[in-house]
């Protein structure tokens, strides 16, 4: 068995209201393992389980962060045992020996209370050859950063890659690639709120167009067409002459609607 195998007994957010309560508590996942138990990520052995530093008992502790020393913590579950690069190994009073890895997810995990450290830093985890995790890691980053499959071409570039210059260089290779930046820029949270938003306040017109409207049967046009320019703001003759609908273009959505209203109404 390997430590990943064992399951966790204190978790993420846990307390015991002595050393560890409901304002302080633990910052990360306990698999009790006996001393010796191998802890593999990928196809890497990074160290052996045991009892350093403060511990009552052998096991393996993870700590997950936004930083390298894992102090900004997060839950470690999503990130545990993921393949990445070694960032620290080192020894610290409460941690004992660890080793620190930083996944491709750019999430630092911090494996704890080691008995031995078999990896040094700067050591490529799970890179493995051009077969195995290796292909399924680009397949994987692939999705993640392109938003699209990878052909093989690409499949044979980057495992290699991986295994010359680590996972990180082709993380990095494909995210500020112009197909990777496109990719994020599609998706990226800022321009979906943007679009969202802009939605909104479309909607909004739309409703109010179709208030206006109903409210102003009945009356001349010239009155209709007066208080439908209040609400969109432009000429109604500037409106109707345009003729197509540009994905984006917030007022062109609007007009295309307000043709179709302002038809609907005058044909009645």
């Amino acid at each position: 068995m390997t430590a990943k195998d064992y399951p966790v007994t204190f978790g993420y957010g846990a307390y015991d209201g002595v050393y560890y309560t409901a304002s302080r508590p633990h910052r990360g996942n306990d698999r009790p393992t006996p001393t010796g138990t191998p802890v593999v990520i990928g196809d890497t052995q990074i160290g052996l389980t045991g009892a350093t530093g403060l511990v009552s008992g052998p096991h393996l502790h993870t700590q997950a962060g936004t930083d390298m020393y894992c102090q900004q913590t997060v839950d470690p579950t999503p990130y545990e045992f993921q393949i990445g690069t070694v960032v620290v190994t080192g020894n610290a009073s409460q941690w004992g020996n660890y080793v620190i890895v930083k996944t491709l997810s750019g999430i630092y995990v911090c494996y704890a209370h080691l008995s031995a450290i078999q990896v040094n830093q700067g050591h490529v985890i799970g890179a493995g050859s051009a077969g195995g995790n290796a292909v399924e890691t680009v397949k994987s980053m692939y999705w993640r950063l392109l938003g699209r499959q990878a052909d093989q071409g690409g499949i044979d570039t980057y495992t290699a890659r991986a295994g010359d210059r680590g996972w990180e260089f082709v993380y990095n290779d494909l995210k500020n690639s112009p197909e990777g930046q496109r990719d994020w820029e599609r998706r990226n949270p800022d321009r979906v709120a943007s679009l969202e938003l802009g939605i909104g306040e479309r909607d909004k017109v739309i409703a109010d167009l179709r208030t206006a409207l109903a409210n102003e049967q009945g009356k001349p046009p010239v009155e209709v067409i007066k208080e439908v320019e209040k609400i969109v703001e432009v000429p109604v003759e500037v409106i109707k002459e345009v003729p197509v609908y540009v994905e984006g273009d917030e007022k062109t959505v609007v007009t295309n609607w307000f043709k179709k209203i302002w038809d609907s109404f005058f044909k009645k």
